[in-house]
């Protein structure tokens, strides 16, 4: 009489496990996403500094003085908006020498920051400009602000 109990509790238990998991997978999906998003910044960012201090210097920029540059912290904050993608600022904290060209650097940094993001979700790399259209994800549409520097 018990001998079918166990095949049911097992596809009853399958069931419920499958379940979870596809109730689940929206919210992982677009955590994934902001993962991603974030990651692309600070690698953007990262590699910005990181050409800073090999010497390398942007389009009309005359002097590039020596340096040290850090990545403090990212930041994000999300807010809804009505084209039903959220919005994502991110925010970058820079640590650096207080006589450095702080105007070209933040550019720098925010540049390569919404190219690697832009990079993360098409697959193609962008021209120097990246527009806002460049950085739209499935359920995000990501803004970069300029870096901000920490003392």
């Amino acid at each position: 009489m018990e001998r079918g109990q166990v095949g049911i509790e097992f596809v009853l238990m399958v069931g419920l496990v499958l379940l979870i998991v596809i109730t689940a997978i929206p919210y992982i999906l677009k955590q994934n996403e902001l993962n991603n998003g974030i990651a692309a910044a600070r690698n953007g960012a990262t590699f910005a500094m990181g050409m800073r201090g090999l010497g390398y210097a942007g389009s009309g920029v005359q002097e590039n003085p020596l340096g040290v540059l850090k990545l403090d912290r990212i930041a994000y904050s999300v807010a809804k908006n009505a084209t039903g993608k959220d919005d994502v600022y991110i925010e970058i904290y820079l640590k650096g020498s207080s006589y450095l060209n702080t105007a070209s650097i933040t550019g720098t940094v925010s540049t390569q920051a919404r190219r690697y993001i832009a990079y993360a979700f098409s697959g193609q790399w962008p021209g120097t400009t990246v527009s806002l259209a460049q950085t739209t994800g499935s359920y995000y549409i990501f803004h970069v602000n300029d870096p901000t520097w920490v003392p």
